[in-house]
């Protein structure tokens, strides 16, 4: 996703800087320069919403699920008039990756249901507002459907996209790729 025009460059500077903290898995420095980017931004009447987007993946990969999943629902809030912008499918990841976390942790089925809704909807932004969704909103379709056993759903999806080599990349090395292997073994 390109930044949002307007950004000040003192605030992309940081934002970029904390990409690249959050690429080496340095997720608490990473997650101070995103904060910083958005102080920055609100002090210049700019909002920094890529950094927040990926302040949600710091609290996200620091354990903190429950701060992720508030720091998203309040962004959807926020951009709740604003249906096509491109930050309602990003956050449709997160909350779908956040759920998924909790299943992984619960076992709880109602955690999977949740990813699985949150994968369908960042999935369907893409089509409806793009015309088709890429191979990781796919592959994290796939994937939530396989975790609640609805395989041959999982399958058409599959289908749909097997000519994707971003699609092919996920469903080869993405962290459920044993999951999808199995299912085509099947």
């Amino acid at each position: 996703v390109e930044p949002g025009e307007g950004e000040p460059a003192a605030v992309r500077e940081l934002r970029r800087r904390g990409e690249g903290l959050l690429r080496e898995a340095r997720y608490e420095e990473a997650e101070q320069l995103f904060l910083d980017s958005i102080d920055a931004g609100l002090a210049d009447d700019f909002f920094p919403w890529q950094a927040a987007v990926n302040l949600i993946n710091c609290q996200r990969f620091l354990a903190r699920l429950e701060d992720a999943d508030a720091t998203a629902m309040h962004l959807q809030e926020m951009y709740g008039e604003q249906p096509e912008h491109p930050i309602h499918y990003l956050l449709a990841t997160q909350r779908g990756a956040i759920a998924a976390d909790s299943y992984d942790e619960s076992g709880q089925a109602a955690d999977a249901a949740e990813a699985l809704d949150w994968a369908r909807a960042a999935y369907d932004w893409q089509v409806t507002w793009r015309q088709q969704a890429d191979g990781l909103r796919a592959y994290n379709l796939v994937v939530a459907l396989l975790r609640l056993e609805r395989a041959h759903e999982a399958m058409a999806v599959y289908r749909q996209h097997e000519h994707d080599d971003d699609f092919q990349t996920w469903c080869r090395q993405g962290d459920r790729a044993p999951l999808i292997a199995a299912m085509l073994e099947s």
